[in-house]
């Protein structure tokens, strides 16, 4: 394992192998890219080698274990962790080792999103609010601009968490009528 960690350049670093590790993982497979995975389930690696993935089975906040995966050479980490402080550590840590890293993480809980962006995340991704802001554009796919409204302020880098909860409840409550505040709109 160790050679194949040592080849890798221009990779992602996924930390973490849980629901949204692995879906991640799965569409970096499909894509061709290059990767690495750093999760501390054993249970977890017999997958990991099916699948032919590099991979160390240990802690992700460790630095030396990011170091093991080659984070100097890497393109892009994702903090998919399952703790939120967990991703924030480590966001914190490599945004100070590597400052032109890409960094994607994970918030479960809406008010953390705010904490990892201020802590070096290029992006912060809420699986609760993702799927639910796809679930609502599916539901309400006869107001258009209520869902083209929603992608687009879910997709900005700026967007708070009380943002988007704001702009889904608001969606939620009178669709019909924000499809007419989005069709002048130019978000």
């Amino acid at each position: 394992m160790s050679k194949e960690l040592d080849a890798l350049h221009g990779h992602v670093i996924v930390c973490g192998y849980g629901r949204v590790g692995r879906a991640s993982v799965l569409r970096l497979l499909d894509e061709g890219r290059e990767f690495a995975v750093i999760d501390n389930d054993p249970r977890h690696e017999e997958e990991l080698v099916d699948f032919g993935v590099p991979h160390i089975i240990s802690a992700p906040e460790h630095e030396s274990v990011l170091r093991r995966v080659g984070i100097a050479r890497a393109s892009a980490l994702m903090c998919a962790v399952d703790s939120d402080a967990i991703n924030v550590y480590i966001t914190l840590a490599e945004r100070s080792l590597c400052p032109g890293l890409t960094i994607v993480a994970r918030a479960a809980d809406p008010e953390t999103i705010d904490v990892l962006k201020r802590a070096g995340a290029d992006s912060v991704v809420s699986p609760y609010i993702v799927s639910g802001g796809q679930m609502a554009e599916l539901a309400g796919e006869q107001h258009p601009a209520s869902s083209a409204m929603l992608r687009s302020f879910i997709r900005r880098p700026s967007i708070t968490s009380k943002t988007v909860m704001r702009v889904m409840a608001a969606i939620t409550a009178n669709p019909s009528a924000n499809d007419t505040a989005a069709a002048g709109s130019t978000m």
